[in-house]
């Protein structure tokens, strides 16, 4: 079976499971839940980063700031999205639990990318990053890793803030001094930083395994936005560094020659899952809900 229909079919799936679930959610779900005040909750422990301070402003991670960066659906869709990233996050977190002991210090860094632009990677890198901080006790760290586009960063306004660049070029930089706090409560946000034509040396360098060390901590995870496989040879490199690749698939655009060829750039033992992208469904009461759905193993 393909991972295109891997993904179908468990899309499908959550949806059946799901229809129930969806008239029992939060009145304001999504990611207005995630950036709600008072909302959050314990964590294990703050973000730290020893000799280093938080510089600069809070990012802000509201709805009505990603919505206006195209990075948040319509509020008429965000009830039906919180549900599609939740069954995401438990897939996702199965993954990483289940691969831990093959994967090493990747445990818990996690690479989203896709096979070309425009198949919804980083709108996926930000609405999963919201929802993986709901879970009890964790905490995220997004990564704008897509180095040669930098967009997540332009489209928060930090397009000319120092952030991952910088720390791979300049060793005495404390990674604390890029690292932004978020409005979100356990998110935070690390900039792609300057732009380098030697940006695929960089991310295969010892500087950054040693960044993503740095970034570590148990209940953490490392979520890095990255450039398309099929575009640039940077998310191949950047690969060797996390343990677990979600690949997005534009549901009845991106063609099957291009997901497999997406995946041939990724080491042999990578474990790699595909998130469906535009996957159209309809509800109980008619009418199409399905923004995001299906998250399954390659070759599964």
């Amino acid at each position: 079976m393909s991972i295109i229909e891997t993904a179908i079919q468990r899309a499908r799936r959550a949806e059946r499971a799901g229809a129930k679930e969806g008239a029992n959610a939060p009145a304001s779900p999504g990611l207005a839940t995630a950036s709600a005040p008072g909302s959050a909750v314990p964590r294990a422990a703050p973000v730290t980063w020893p000799g280093a301070e938080f510089h600069g402003a809070e990012v802000d991670f509201s709805v009505e700031r990603l919505f206006s960066a195209g990075l948040a659906p319509p509020a008429e869709r965000r009830r039906r999205l919180l549900h599609e990233y939740r069954v995401v996050r438990r897939s996702l977190l199965e993954s990483l639990a289940a691969n831990a002991a093959s994967v090493g210090d990747g445990a818990n860094r996690v690479m989203v990318t896709s096979a070309f632009a425009r198949e919804g990677k980083t709108f996926t890198s930000v609405n999963l990053s919201l929802c993986l901080v709901l879970e009890r006790a964790r905490e995220v760290v997004l990564i704008d890793a897509d180095l040669p586009r930098r967009d997540l960063s332009v489209r928060l306004g930090l397009g000319e803030d120092p952030g991952l660049v910088d720390l791979l070029k300049n060793p005495s930089l404390e990674v604390g001094s890029t690292v932004r706090r978020t409005s979100v409560p356990g998110l935070f946000f690390l900039p792609a930083g300057e732009p380098d034509e030697l940006a695929n040396e960089l991310l295969g360098s010892d500087a950054m395994k040693a960044i993503a060390r740095q970034l570590a901590a148990p209940g953490r995870i490392l979520l890095f936005d990255s450039a398309p496989l099929l575009m640039t040879s940077e998310s191949a490199t950047l690969s060797d560094v996390v343990g677990q690749v979600v690949l997005v698939v534009r549901a009845g655009s991106t063609p099957r020659y291009a997901v497999a060829a997406a995946v041939e750039q990724l080491s042999d033992n990578k474990p790699v899952a595909a998130l469906l992208n535009g996957f159209e469904s309809f509800g109980p009461h008619g009418g199409y809900y399905g923004y995001y759905g299906g998250y399954g193993s390659y070759g599964g």
